[in-house]
């Protein structure tokens, strides 16, 4: 964000703030489907549901189940796209 707003002026600054918003959108969908998904895996209810996961999760690590949102913030280029792309 301070990227896009570095030289922008006073009466600028809006439309930079929905410039960023729209470009950062793509990241923040994806983010949130993950975490839906994650969700729908960790918020089981019930005995043999819960006990499926809990040895699924034995087998998957942290970094694999956040996987995509980890790429999403290690790789800038995911981030944000340019203005041509839209």
């Amino acid at each position: 964000m301070a990227a896009q707003l570095c030289g922008v002026s006073a009466a600028g600054v809006q439309e930079s703030l929905k410039d960023y918003a729209r470009r950062q959108r793509p990241c923040v969908i994806a983010a949130h489907e993950n975490s839906r998904q994650l969700a729908k895996i960790m918020l089981r209810t019930g005995r043999v549901p819960c006990m499926v996961r809990d040895i699924a999760m034995r087998f998957i690590s942290l970094n694999m189940a956040l996987g995509p949102i980890l790429t999403l913030h290690r790789n800038p280029s995911l981030r944000t796209t340019t203005a041509t792309e839209h």
